[in-house]
């Protein structure tokens, strides 16, 4: 004697209902999950920021000398690359640089703090650079009457240079939305020598963000 088995399957309303719920709870999920990445990311470049910024000032004591962008060269070393660019150039991953050069994002200007003496182990990149380090900039040389310096990073918006004057130095808010437009920097002055440029935009507003 044989035993019939029955088997019951779902029908196709309870297995739309199952998807609708996946459906909903994906939509609730994954917005919440690039949020945290991107909060993730600019926790992280404030950091390296920071880092960066206490390193330089630590350079700056033990040497006398603030890091160079490369683009005032005059031929001394106070004002040039002694070596090579190097490093991913805006370019060539699709990021807009407005106004600020490639130079600025070059290993070159980091290379002073990690030989002879490391103040840091390693050139830390952008996390929204798509491999490029953070761009630096000093309004003029440093080193030989230079007014200001800047670090900066491109922010969610994924385009560096809304932190330059031309530009109206538009600094990264969570407040505008996570993705916002902006970028993160800090920004500081190598002398008294007014700059009028900048300090509209710079003058008791070193963070942006």
């Amino acid at each position: 004697m044989y035993k019939i088995y029955k088997y019951r399957a779902f029908t196709l309303i309870e297995l739309l209902i199952v998807v609708a719920i996946i459906g909903i709870l994906a939509a609730i999920a994954v917005p919440n999950f690039l949020n945290a990445q991107v909060r993730a990311k600019v926790a992280r470049t404030q950091a390296d920021i920071r880092m960066l910024r206490e390193q330089v000032e630590i350079f700056h004591m033990d040497s006398g000398k603030w890091l160079i962008d490369g683009n005032d060269c005059d031929g001394s070393s106070d004002c040039c690359f002694t070596g090579e660019w190097f490093g991913v150039r805006p370019s060539q991953v699709g990021i807009s640089n407005v106004g600020t050069g490639d130079n600025h994002f070059s290993g070159q200007v980091y290379m002073v703090l990690t030989t002879p003496v490391n103040y840091i182990s390693s050139i830390p990149i952008d996390p929204f650079g798509k491999g490029c380090f953070y761009a630096y900039e000093d309004r003029d040389c440093s080193n030989t009457g230079g007014t200001w310096g800047i670090l900066a990073a491109a922010g969610p918006d994924s385009d560096n240079g809304d932190w330059h004057p031309n530009n109206h130095a538009i600094g990264y808010n969570t407040s505008n939305g996570l993705a916002s437009n902006g970028d993160l920097w800090f920004c500081w002055r190598f002398n008294q020598k007014p700059d009028p440029t900048y300090d509209i935009y710079f003058t008791g507003k070193n963070w942006g963000f």
